[in-house]
């Protein structure tokens, strides 16, 4: 699945998403090289580093109650928010499990809207990745540095809200340099802001 509007990045790491090829704790609990082949650090458990649960591609990408989930809890609220402001009879948008993976339509948002929201999609997934790999880092060198592992970072409403504005500006400003408008992406950018 390809997307016009969208980073060549995040199209690859969406390839290898929907692929299930990305790297997980599961997948290096499992390989044999748990802890990363180094004696002073624990072996890995294949366990998340923010909520424990059992680390697969889904778990990263939509199920973890700490981190993901709630990310897309709140950019359906945003999202329908957006909608409202240019139709006031748009109803309630509730992003799927089958909407951010395997980009089904999603019921309630309107048809002109579709292909920008594909694009957002495809780029959170990529960003949700990327932020788990910054933990896994940041975990190492807390390893190194301390003798021990601290929980990893807390997410609140307003740095998701900051996450999915970061995403629609950079979606925005690649749809200004080919000479085309960003579309609900600046309302949902602006609506993410506000709180």
């Amino acid at each position: 699945m390809t997307c016009p509007n969208t980073t060549s990045v995040a199209t690859a790491f969406n390839f290898a998403a929907l692929n299930r090829t990305v790297w997980t704790a599961r997948k290096q609990s499992l390989s044999g090289n748990a802890g990363g082949g180094r004696q002073q650090e624990p072996a890995d458990t294949g366990a998340c580093d923010l909520c424990g649960a059992s680390e697969s591609t889904a778990h990263i990408l939509t199920d973890c109650n700490n981190y993901s989930y709630r990310l897309w809890e709140r950019f359906g609220k945003h999202l329908t928010a957006a909608c409202r402001i240019q139709n006031p009879d748009c109803g309630m948008i509730i992003i799927t499990f089958s909407n951010i993976m395997y980009f089904t339509q999603v019921i309630g948002l309107p048809p002109n809207h579709a292909k920008y929201v594909l694009a957002l999609i495809i780029e959170l997934k990529r960003d949700i990745y990327v932020r788990r790999t910054e933990r896994c880092i940041d975990r190492d060198s807390e390893v190194r540095q301390l003798g021990r592992l601290r929980r990893a970072r807390v997410y609140t409403d307003q740095r998701l809200d900051m996450h999915i504005s970061i995403a629609c500006s950079r979606i925005g400003r690649m749809m200004a340099l080919k000479g085309k408008d960003a579309g609900i992406l600046n309302t949902l950018r602006d609506m993410c802001l506000a709180g």
